[in-house]
Protein backbone atom coordinates (compact mmCIF):
# COMPACT_ATOMS: atom_id res chain seq x y z
CA UNK A 1 0.00 0.00 0.00
CA UNK A 2 1.25 3.61 -1.22
CA UNK A 3 0.88 6.08 1.46
CA UNK A 4 -0.65 9.21 0.43
CA UNK A 5 1.25 11.51 2.76
CA UNK A 6 5.23 11.40 3.04
CA UNK A 7 8.06 13.47 5.23
CA UNK A 8 9.77 16.08 3.44
CA UNK A 9 12.92 17.25 5.41
CA UNK A 10 13.03 20.93 4.84
CA UNK A 11 16.44 23.30 5.49
CA UNK A 12 15.96 26.67 7.04
CA UNK A 13 17.98 29.77 7.29
CA UNK A 14 18.44 31.30 11.07
CA UNK A 15 15.46 33.38 9.76
CA UNK A 16 13.00 30.18 9.97
CA UNK A 17 12.94 31.19 6.03
CA UNK A 18 13.66 28.48 3.20
CA UNK A 19 15.43 29.05 -0.52
CA UNK A 20 11.87 30.27 -1.54
CA UNK A 21 11.81 32.88 1.82
CA UNK A 22 8.54 31.15 2.89
CA UNK A 23 8.41 31.53 6.98
CA UNK A 24 8.19 28.20 8.60
CA UNK A 25 6.31 28.52 12.16
CA UNK A 26 8.01 25.88 14.69
CA UNK A 27 4.87 23.89 14.07
CA UNK A 28 1.74 23.83 11.96
CA UNK A 29 0.46 24.59 8.55
CA UNK A 30 2.70 26.47 6.30
CA UNK A 31 2.21 27.27 2.78
CA UNK A 32 4.58 29.02 -0.33
CA UNK A 33 3.86 32.13 -1.24
CA UNK A 34 3.76 31.48 -4.96
CA UNK A 35 3.76 27.76 -6.25
CA UNK A 36 4.15 26.75 -9.87
CA UNK A 37 4.29 23.28 -11.30
CA UNK A 38 7.39 23.85 -13.08
CA UNK A 39 11.04 23.36 -11.78
CA UNK A 40 11.85 26.38 -10.06
CA UNK A 41 12.88 25.74 -6.74
CA UNK A 42 11.85 29.49 -5.85
CA UNK A 43 8.28 28.51 -6.65
CA UNK A 44 7.49 26.52 -3.54
CA UNK A 45 8.92 24.70 -0.84
CA UNK A 46 11.81 22.56 -1.24
CA UNK A 47 12.71 19.01 0.66
CA UNK A 48 13.93 15.90 0.36
CA UNK A 49 11.78 12.99 0.84
CA UNK A 50 12.23 11.03 4.12
CA UNK A 51 15.68 12.76 4.52
CA UNK A 52 17.19 10.73 1.81
CA UNK A 53 20.39 11.70 0.27
CA UNK A 54 20.99 15.32 1.89
CA UNK A 55 23.36 16.62 0.18
CA UNK A 56 22.55 20.09 -1.50
CA UNK A 57 24.53 23.00 -1.95
CA UNK A 58 21.57 24.69 0.14
CA UNK A 59 22.31 23.66 3.30
CA UNK A 60 25.24 24.17 5.94
CA UNK A 61 24.16 21.28 8.73
CA UNK A 62 25.59 23.98 11.56
CA UNK A 63 23.85 26.49 10.86
CA UNK A 64 19.96 27.00 10.96
CA UNK A 65 16.98 24.74 11.28
CA UNK A 66 15.46 21.55 10.13
CA UNK A 67 12.19 21.28 9.53
CA UNK A 68 9.88 17.95 9.20
CA UNK A 69 7.00 18.67 6.69
CA UNK A 70 4.50 16.38 6.31
CA UNK A 71 3.12 16.86 2.79
CA UNK A 72 0.57 14.77 -0.03
CA UNK A 73 2.53 13.14 -2.29
CA UNK A 74 0.12 14.34 -4.83
CA UNK A 75 1.28 17.48 -4.39
CA UNK A 76 5.24 16.70 -4.90
CA UNK A 77 6.72 18.06 -8.01
CA UNK A 78 10.12 15.79 -8.94
CA UNK A 79 13.18 18.76 -9.23
CA UNK A 80 15.72 15.35 -8.84
CA UNK A 81 15.75 11.81 -7.34
CA UNK A 82 14.38 11.94 -3.94
CA UNK A 83 14.40 16.00 -3.76
CA UNK A 84 10.71 17.80 -4.87
CA UNK A 85 9.08 20.85 -4.19
CA UNK A 86 5.37 21.04 -2.48
CA UNK A 87 2.66 23.96 -2.17
CA UNK A 88 1.91 23.05 1.44
CA UNK A 89 2.38 20.49 4.57
CA UNK A 90 1.96 20.52 8.12
CA UNK A 91 5.46 21.08 9.84
CA UNK A 92 5.76 17.95 12.77
CA UNK A 93 9.10 18.40 13.85
CA UNK A 94 11.30 21.39 14.20
CA UNK A 95 14.75 21.80 15.32
CA UNK A 96 18.29 23.71 14.93
CA UNK A 97 19.86 19.60 14.75
CA UNK A 98 20.38 17.74 12.10
CA UNK A 99 20.70 14.87 13.56
CA UNK A 100 17.63 15.08 15.52
CA UNK A 101 15.59 15.68 12.47
CA UNK A 102 17.15 12.71 10.75
CA UNK A 103 16.71 10.46 13.55
CA UNK A 104 12.58 11.66 13.87
CA UNK A 105 12.78 10.55 10.41
CA UNK A 106 13.93 6.96 10.73
CA UNK A 107 12.02 6.43 13.90
CA UNK A 108 8.38 7.91 11.94
CA UNK A 109 9.60 5.22 8.80
CA UNK A 110 9.84 2.61 11.28
CA UNK A 111 6.77 2.62 12.84
CA UNK A 112 4.90 2.99 9.45
CA UNK A 113 7.16 0.08 8.49
CA UNK A 114 5.89 -1.74 11.82
CA UNK A 115 1.84 -0.89 11.80
CA UNK A 116 1.69 -2.27 8.12
CA UNK A 117 -0.92 -5.88 8.12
Amino acid sequence: MIENYVNMLVYLDNNKTDLAGNEFPPEGYVQSKNFSLDKDLRNGIFGILNGNDCEFIFESKKIGFWAIVKTERSQLVQIVPEKYKFRCGFVTFFTSKYGCAINRLKKQKEIYVDSQP
